[in-house]
């Protein structure tokens, strides 16, 4: 769901159970096509949208932390989407009505700004800013969004929200803007609107991403490739630890600058202008020209920028034990250098890893929210399920989770009536 409301506070939204771990539905799946969506619309406002668009989550498998340095970022689409439905008015107002909350906001195009009540809203409020600021200018509309990506957990619901809104815009006034400049002004409404310093991976994921693939960002160039993942018997599940998130968007900040720093003192003697143009040894060498903590951030970055080179040929050769390895390293260097994980992501990490199946596991997600993503084989569920069990009896925290069904991924669709 997309219960996103002013700065840090969200939400998770999930549905029925099953059972006592695996999740069934995530969100309110029957709201969660763009025919109902547009249906809802059309109860609300008394006509039918001129366009609906939908665009899937995403989870960043490995790489999060290193696109404000230039690096390289593997994403995966999720099932789960956020939709978005825009009809035009005759006059300047605008009309935001959440369909799975039944809360509607309104403003209008000339008092554009970022309210603290408006929560969700504010999202759909900053796309239109942004078109605005390139020269495209918006009317009055009225808008419906729903959807089933859970929020609070590092899958992308906002990003989702913010293409779906960003194209539809596009396609209702025909702006002549690139798919570029589109995903630029979804990501710069996030910024702007919540504060939040986000990076473009989940927004290229989103809307890019294809059912069977992977997402492959340079986050330098910008380019993206799709790459098959298709391991046999295996797949990726997405656990919600129910962890309070106490890595703040301040303690975030706080490492994107240290890694500035470290990029400033190794200029002077190395050249380059950012982590990507330089090596462990480099980072390794400049130990007495910047502090121990800064050396150790910066190291885990450009350690993980080698990681996802080397995992691009392990998930082309569907080697699923090089790759549950590589995110076990990936996970361990989040948790001593980077220093952004938990003490129950941690156990829940190890543990799962000494099942039998389960060929790795990793944390993913950013101060926003934070989730588990384990790489297991069909027949370790019920035992990684009794694992959840054991979890919540040392911690407190429920742990639930929904298989990543990556061939039925969604992709980025549009709806004209």
């Amino acid at each position: 769901m997309y219960n996103l409301p002013a700065r840090r506070d969200t939400k998770e939204a999930y549905g029925r159970m099953n059972s006592k771990h695996m999740v069934q539905d995530i969100g309110i799946q029957d709201l969660a096509t763009t025919e109902r969506n547009a249906e809802l619309h059309e109860q609300e406002y008394g006509v039918p949208p001129h366009i609906t668009v939908s665009a899937p989550g995403s989870v960043l498998l490995m790489g999060a932390y290193t696109e404000h340095s230039d690096g390289l970022v593997f994403g995966l689409p999720l099932e789960q989407r956020m939709i978005v439905s825009i009809g035009r008015r005759t006059d300047n107002s605008l009309r935001f009505f959440a369909a799975d909350l039944n809360e509607r906001k309104r403003t209008s195009v000339s008092a554009l700004k970022y309210k603290r009540e408006d929560r969700w809203a504010n999202y759909l409020k900053g796309v239109v800013m942004q078109l605005q600021r390139l020269g495209c200018p918006v009317r009055g509309l009225n808008l419906t969004v729903s959807g089933s990506v859970p929020s609070g957990i590092g899958l992308g619901s906002s990003a989702a929200m913010g293409v779906s809104c960003a194209v539809a815009l596009k396609s209702v006034y025909d702006f002549k803007v690139s798919d570029m400049q589109l995903l630029q002004c979804a990501r710069r409404a996030e910024q702007e609107y919540t504060g939040a310093e986000t990076g473009l991976s989940a927004y290229l994921t989103s809307y890019f991403g294809e059912p069977g693939h992977a997402v492959y960002i340079d986050s330098r160039s910008l380019e993206y490739s799709l790459v098959p993942v298709s391991f046999e018997d295996a797949f990726f599940v997405v656990t919600n630890p129910h962890v309070q998130n106490c890595f703040s968007e301040e303690d975030e900040a706080n490492r994107r600058d240290d890694c500035r720093r470290c990029v400033e003192k190794l200029h002077g003697t190395h050249g380059g202008y950012a982590l990507r143009d330089y090596g462990v040894d480099d980072v390794e060498q400049g130990l007495g020209i910047m502090s121990e903590d800064v050396r150790r951030r910066c190291l885990h970055v450009v350690n993980e920028m080698q990681r996802v080179r080397e995992a691009l040929p392990a998930i082309r050769a569907q080697d699923k034990v090089d790759l549950g390895k590589m995110m076990v390293r990936s996970h361990n260097s989040l948790r001593d250098l980077y220093e952004v994980s938990y003490p129950e992501l941690d156990w829940l990490v190890k543990r799962s890893c000494e099942i039998s199946g389960i060929h790795g596991a990793k944390l993913a997600g950013s101060s926003t929210g934070c989730c588990v993503v384990t790489l297991i084989e069909q027949s370790s569920l019920e035992s990684y399920s009794e694992k959840l069990e054991e979890y919540e009896r040392i911690f407190g925290f429920p742990g639930d989770y929904f298989v990543l069904n990556l061939p039925a991924a969604s992709r980025l669709e549009i709806r004209v009536p």
